[in-house]
């Protein structure tokens, strides 16, 4: 009884979709202050409901789990019930989807207690799959289905095939901008009366409180919190977007109209008046802050502004698209934060917009962006990436690329600019790829071949060609591939990253940069040497993509060792310095970041040293993810 009741209780999550934002801080507002805002939550159970067929079609028609680890022999299920729909298990699961905004953790609802305390109509589920970011019934259930995952990725699938489970609810709740999905489990069906789908969208105002850490406010200027100009330039402001920032993954956008803004600057670089920026002076960085208010409540982040020397053309730059600021920036020197003086580039082309020269099929070329760190021809790191690039022209357009469009990917890949994903969704959802007008047969064996590598096997060609058939897009399919374990490893063991959702499982060897990277982290971070399995452990998952040299920072400064140490703020401030900079902090710096350190946490402040340029230069020369 005991072994059932944890099969029953076992919490899966799969999410599916990953925000991540370079430039941005989630701005920490003062205790006690409370904020109403509203939100609306549109409601799908008609379409929620339909999941039921597909699942109790797989429970009878399509029951296996791989019985390796190597996934190469199913193990059949036989003798599972069909599932029948439970209208109460329904109401939790609408319920359990629309907390998912606030705390999406499996089996865990927003005040900490478990998921089977939620009880209505006397009812508790006794397990649950979640995800997030799916628009329609189709994603949702692929997610859920993992016919693609090795053993040991499949439990939401096991799931699904529980013969202890015999009924379920079903919903789909689109929370502000984010869908969320959940199914919630019973071992017998309540046999709660027939309800009408709920659907159509309401609007809802809640009310969150600072003291319980509830929210936040993030504001960004234009798309990366990045600006590059050059002398004499005169650009309009870019764009300010702002959000309160609340749960775990809930988000409201707030409009501009709505907030009051000042702006801090240095006057020897730049100039702002009527909506307009202009440049002054050259300098590698100097800071564009921006303080506002919205319902009373201050936020404020600064954007890094490069800026170079005079042009003889008078076309105005954008923003650059490598963004990583995320200091808060002073109205005086240019050298106060932990980004130094290092440029990232010309800001003629957007670090993940261009789709690689006449790949789109647009006819026009595209100017390849300009490298934050230059690929060098002796760099075997550049030679897996060319070899990718190539690869995906070869299979995706049936041509050789153009040496504009491919330097543009190798340097855009290279500097973790753009991932894997990014690129090849460009190139099979472009014009020159849909006016081959290929056939379904012709697109799937295409997408093992661009994504894979290798020629399709029988079963997973007639999956995806039944998916086609059925009705779910061909840009879903290839979505599919990209959020797949092989694609994650074919990313991993070409150097770049990958943009899906699932983490490599291949056993890359650390190079010697690798654990350099580490061992800094020992001793700058530490001021002691580095224990084999420490170094190891974390050369290990950075090799293998696993994880980033941000995450890694951030476990060592933030670690009960760090803590013991009872450093004062100085002393911690130099070994950041020493440890995502490799270098002593300069006068202007250390008085800008101890006079931050009174009003920031220390995880805050670390945060921005993790998201600096120059921290980020490091990470792309060892070839480890920045962040």
């Amino acid at each position: 009884m005991e072994h059932s009741i944890q099969r029953k209780t076992r919490f899966i999550s799969l999410v599916l979709t990953v925000f991540m934002v370079l430039g941005i801080i989630a701005v920490p507002v003062m205790a006690g202050t409370k904020l109403t805002i509203s939100v609306n939550i549109t409601y799908d159970q008609k379409s929620a409901r339909t999941m039921l067929s597909k699942i109790n079609n797989m429970r009878k028609n399509d029951a296996w789990l791989w019985k390796s680890s190597t996934g190469d022999e199913k193990v059949s299920i036989s003798g599972l019930k069909q599932f029948t729909y439970d209208y109460s298990l329904e109401k939790i699961a609408i319920q359990r989807a629309e907390e998912l905004a606030q705390r999406f953790e499996t089996g865990v609802r927003p005040n900490g207690s478990a998921f089977n305390t939620l009880k209505i109509d006397n009812i508790v589920s006794e397990g649950e799959c979640i995800s997030e970011g799916c628009a329609d019934v189709n994603s949702a259930f692929y997610y859920w289905e993992e016919r693609n995952e090795i053993n040991h990725y499949q439990q939401n699938r096991e799931m699904l095939l529980d013969s202890d489970f015999n009924a379920v609810g079903i919903a789909h709740v689109k929370y502000g901008d984010t869908d969320f999905w959940t199914i919630e489990f019973g071992s017998v069906n309540s046999g709660t009366a027939q309800t009408t789908a709920k659907t159509g969208t309401v609007t809802k105002t809640i009310t969150l409180d600072s003291d319980k850490d509830e929210y936040r406010l993030s504001v960004k200027v234009g798309e990366d919190n990045k600006i590059t100009m050059r002398v004499g330039d005169e650009i309009d402001i870019p764009n300010i977007y702002v959000k309160v920032v609340y749960g775990d993954e809930g988000e409201i956008p707030i409009p501009a109209s709505e907030c009051s803004f000042s702006w801090d600057y240095s006057s020897n670089y730049l100039e702002v008046s009527n909506g307009k920026i202009k440049a002054l002076g050259k300098t590698p960085t100097t800071f564009l802050t921006i303080n506002g208010t919205y319902k009373g409540i201050s936020f404020s982040n600064a954007a890094i502004v490069v800026i170079m020397g005079a042009s003889s053309s008078s076309g105005s730059s954008g923003s650059s698209g490598s963004g990583s600021s995320g200091s808060s920036g002073s109205s005086g020197s240019g050298s106060t934060t932990p980004s130094g003086g290092s440029s990232s580039g010309s800001g003629s082309s957007s670090g993940g917009s261009s789709s690689g020269g006449s790949s789109s099929g647009s006819g026009s070329s595209q100017t390849p962006a300009t490298p934050t760190v230059v690929v060098t021809q002796d760099d075997p790191s550049a030679d897996a990436i060319t070899n990718f690039v190539r690869r995906v022209y070869r299979s995706v357009l049936g041509r050789e690329g153009e040496e504009e469009g491919v330097n543009y990917w190798i340097n855009a890949l290279y500097n973790y600019q753009v991932s894997g994903a990014d690129l090849a969704m460009q190139f099979v959802t472009s014009k020159e790829y849909k006016d081959k007008g290929t056939s379904n047969d012709q697109f799937v064996e295409m997408l093992y071949s661009a994504f894979f590598g290798r020629a399709s096997d029988t079963e997973g060609k007639n999956y995806w060609l039944s998916q086609l058939s059925g009705g779910v897009s061909r840009e879903e399919v290839a979505k599919g591939f990209v959020n797949s374990k092989e694609w994650a490893n074919t990313c991993a063991e070409y150097g770049i990253r990958s943009g899906g959702t699932q983490k490599p499982t291949v056993n890359i060897d650390p190079t010697a940069d690798t654990y350099a990277f580490v061992e800094r982290m020992y001793t700058k971070a530490f001021k002691r040497a580095s224990d084999n399995g420490g170094l190891e452990y974390w050369a290990g998952l950075l090799a293998n993509y696993t994880t980033t040299g941000e995450a890694v920072a951030m476990e060592f400064f933030m670690s009960p060792e760090m803590e013991g140490y009872n450093l004062s703020d100085e002393e911690f401030l130099e070994r950041l310095y020493l440890t995502f900079m490799d270098r002593e902090s300069e006068p202007d710096g250390r008085a800008f970041w101890l006079k931050e350190m009174k009003t920031m946490s220390r995880r805050e402040v670390v945060q921005c040293f993790a998201k600096s340029e120059e921290f980020r230069l490091k990470c792309i020369k060892a070839r480890i993810l920045p962040c």
